[in-house]
């Protein structure tokens, strides 16, 4: 008589829980890679659309912008200063005690002005620009990054191996179940063969109380009749 040994059955248990551990991982994987793959299909749609997000936080964003106007503002002074330096050497300080200047000095003063505004605007677009740039080169490595996540996070190795172990684990089983079958055949054939001897042994007795065979007890039986 021998059925499954200890290790045996330790072996399927812990096939089983690898089955199932694995199956576990699967269904977070595949939860992980959906939504890894919507996020991804976002991207690749807003940057088809040229939907690129910012690429400068607001307070890096604000700070920029303040830079510009502040230098534009100074060289806008500055270039008004030279040309104020430059009516005052022509004598338009002294001879114009109160301060008035000719309509020609007064178009060099506006142009001045103008340039200074056309040049904050060129550097605020610039800015404004250089954001957007920064923003879609975050979202192409965003893109990247995403597609080669998805692909770590396939669960497809896991079902494999889950099913490779569920497999395994089902074997195992049966292997187990069918050596219990054999254990209990084993013992059902040793009692069936010691009721056999005992049955044999009590009708011995009866028939002569000397433990015969039946046969040998019927033809003692009969030798007595003759005689």
């Amino acid at each position: 008589m021998c059925g499954p040994s200890g290790a045996e059955t330790l072996a399927q248990s812990q096939e089983a829980n690898l089955s199932q551990m694995l199956q576990q991982v699967y269904k977070d994987r595949f939860v992980s890679q959906t939504a890894t793959l919507q996020e991804l299909n976002t991207q690749l749609q807003s940057l088809a659309a040229g939907k690129t997000p910012q690429g400068f936080d607001a307070a890096t964003l604000a700070t920029l912008n303040t830079q510009a106007i502040n230098t534009s503002a100074a060289q806008t002074r500055n270039a008004q200063q030279m040309v104020s330096n430059a009516v005052a050497g022509q004598g338009g300080g002294a001879a114009n005690a109160a301060g008035l200047t000719s309509g020609v000095q007064e178009m060099v003063r506006g142009d001045v002005a103008a340039k200074g505004a056309a040049n904050l605007s060129n550097q605020l677009g610039d800015i404004r620009l250089e954001n957007f740039q920064v923003g879609r080169e975050n979202l192409i490595r965003s893109i990247a990054g995403n597609e080669a996540l998805a692909g770590l996070q396939s669960p497809l190795p896991y079902a494999e191996a889950a099913s490779g172990a569920n497999e395994a684990s089902f074997g195992m089983a049966k292997t187990i179940q069918q050596q219990k079958n054999q254990a209990w055949a084993d013992v059902a054939g040793v009692v069936t063969g010691i009721g056999g001897t005992a049955a044999k042994a009590g009708l011995g007795l009866l028939s002569g109380g000397r433990g015969l065979n039946p046969e040998e007890s019927d033809i003692n039986s009969d030798s007595s009749i003759n005689t």
